[in-house]
């Protein structure tokens, strides 16, 4: 079993799946990392690269993609935890390349964006829906609106991405990697989509989709799009998921239940 450590990331430590050491050094500057045969070898990686902070076993966690829905359930019946304090800096990653128009791509290519919805209140009378996508620091592709329709945090997540692809579409970009917090859209997108457009959007006990026009137009926006769908940790101090976050609460601060 081979072992990655990541001694300069998101989240220093050793990890046994790659793509959950490359969600660690995904947009973060001078990340540094390397594959081990050996655990031991890997933590001692960590310890002597490290800026100060603990080994991490990572050796649990699964990757993005191989969640199930229940590991990250932040549907319509959580509320929105309080952003978490501190001082953060925007990274980018080592292997990123910058764009004319400061934008990132990963080393594959695909053009980096992160996509974030939130409901403010859930549950409560005057509760509200925004949505944000991240590009780059003080871009002015970001994007900051209120949902459209029912407050909701699945449909202001879908929303977002929907956001995120039009933008980066209208930028003259057809190769796009949207990072989200939201297994159950990723879910949506990679794993259900395909056969409730079969069944005329049912789901397997006949109930009828949630979110369907939300993620019909999140389905005509990858539309002449290659892209990828990467999970990360919300409030993990990921650095992109954050701002767009930020953005996201601004763009709920406009939200009408009658939009």
């Amino acid at each position: 079993m081979p072992f990655y450590a990541v001694a300069r990331g998101h989240s220093p430590g050793v990890y046994t799946s790659w793509p959950d050491a490359q969600a660690q050094i995904n947009g973060y500057t001078a990340a540094r990392y390397k594959k081990f045969d050996t655990k031991d070898e890997a933590e001692e990686f960590v310890k002597e690269n490290a800026l100060n902070k603990p080994v991490v076993d990572r050796r649990e966690k699964a990757s993005g993609d191989s969640q199930v829905e229940g590991k990250r359930k932040r549907d319509d019946d959580e509320e929105e935890e309080e952003e978490g304090q501190g001082e953060k800096k925007l990274h980018v990653d080592e292997g990123e390349k910058k764009t004319e128009d400061g934008l990132s791509l990963d080393d594959e290519g695909y053009l980096v964006v992160y996509s974030v919805g939130v409901c403010e209140f859930h549950g409560k009378s005057g509760q509200k829906s925004g949505c944000g996508v991240f590009f780059a620091e003080d871009h002015e592709r970001n994007v900051s609106v209120p949902l459209k329709g029912k407050a909701s945090n699945n449909a202001a997540d879908i929303q977002a991405a929907t956001h995120a692809l039009i933008t980066a579409k209208a930028a003259g970009y057809d190769k796009v990697a949207v990072h989200t917090d939201s297994q159950f859209m990723i879910n949506c997108m990679t794993s259900w989509l395909k056969n409730w457009k079969k069944k005329d959007w049912k789901k397997s006990d006949g109930e009828s989709v949630k979110n369907k026009e939300e993620l019909i137009e999140l389905d005509k926006a990858t539309e002449g799009l290659a892209v990828k769908w990467i999970h990360v940790k919300a409030k993990s101090g990921i650095v992109g998921n954050d701002e767009a976050r930020k953005l996201a609460k601004v763009g709920a601060k406009q939200y009408e239940a009658d939009a």
